[in-house]
């Protein structure tokens, strides 16, 4: 199995690995935030041993991915999905070189194993514990949505190692909704510009005052809902229920939270309501978003009319 993101390569572990990732197990910068002193090349070698083995669980429960630089070809750290006995769950965690911190790449490699737990592995919560010193893990922890959920004291961490006092945070897959009040009205406002500016600009230059004008307007006349995910808000939606069919006017998601399935749930609501007014779903598309076309097409939608800057869509 391969992932990747822009500047990595996440693959299986092989047996010739054992060196690099022994490398920076030995690395003092690395053990500060465990209790032990070091480990053995015994050790790393019967760990990445269990890598390999687990990629032959079928049906696969857990994954321990290399990260590789793109550019270099460098093995510089790896992160791991492994499921725990409760359904649905598991635990989430990397390890990094020490040359390679502060340079964003745990959090771009984690990124993709989030995205990765949740649309394609169809996890619905990922637990993740961090010492409570381990200020880079819980800044890349925070960035990716974590909620801190428990206090824990020192002891075995979940990979067997001695750890000192940490933290368990959680991410849930599954995004709700609410309905949005008049104080909602500049986040709804700024979720559009953050998600859809660059769009609107290649047909047109963005005018912030016309865009504020036009967003309050409709933020009165239509019905708004905020997609809420781990108690955050982090998207709106916005409907029309008319006699022939519901209609889709927004559905915007941050762009820092796009791309880990949450926008495919929040169809699914959508879609739902609307088998229940037993009404198709319409919305029009620009035709400079063929990302978003392609994520209507993909659940169900076609296409049923065109001008001369959007596509109009339907529901199957």
């Amino acid at each position: 199995m391969k992932l990747f993101t822009q500047r990595l390569r996440l693959r299986e572990y092989v047996e010739s690995d054992v060196h690099e990732t022994h490398m920076w197990r030995c690395d003092s910068r690395y053990l500060e935030h465990y209790a032990e002193d070091g480990f053995e090349r015994s050790h790393t070698v019967e760990l990445i041993e269990r890598f390999i083995g687990w990629q032959t669980e079928r049906p696969r429960r857990r994954w321990q991915l290399a990260f590789e630089r793109l550019d270099t070809g460098q093995l510089i750290g790896s992160g791991g999905v492994r499921r725990s006995g409760e359904e649905g769950r598991a635990d989430i965690g990397y390890e990094l070189h020490p040359e390679h911190l502060g340079a964003g790449f745990a959090t771009e490699g984690m990124t993709r194993l989030v995205r990765f737990a949740f649309a394609e592995a169809g996890l619905a919560l990922l637990t993740a514990q961090v010492s409570q010193a381990n200020l880079r893990s819980l800044n890349v922890l925070e960035r990716l949505g974590f909620q801190c959920a428990e206090e824990l004291p020192a002891g075995r961490g979940p990979d067997g190692k001695l750890w000192p006092d940490r933290f368990e945070f959680h991410l849930e897959s599954s995004p709700t909704l609410r309905k949005a009040t008049p104080a909602d009205s500049d986040f709804a406002y700024e979720v559009k510009k953050a998600a859809f500016r660059g769009y609107i600009e290649q047909a047109k230059a963005w005018d912030d005052a016309d865009q504020r004008r036009q967003h309050e307007r409709r933020f009165a006349e239509q019905e708004f809902q905020i997609v809420m995910w781990n108690s955050m808000p982090i998207g709106v939606i916005a409907v029309v229920v008319e006699h022939a069919y519901l209609k889709l006017n927004q559905l915007f998601i941050h762009p820092q939270r796009q791309g880990m399935g949450i926008g495919g749930h929040c169809l699914a609501m959508v879609l739902d309501r609307a088998r229940g007014l037993q009404l198709p779903v319409w919305l029009q598309c620009m035709k400079v978003n063929p990302r978003a076309v392609a994520f209507y097409v993909r659940h169900g939608f076609r296409v049923t009319g065109d001008d001369e800057t959007h596509l109009s869509l339907e529901s199957a």
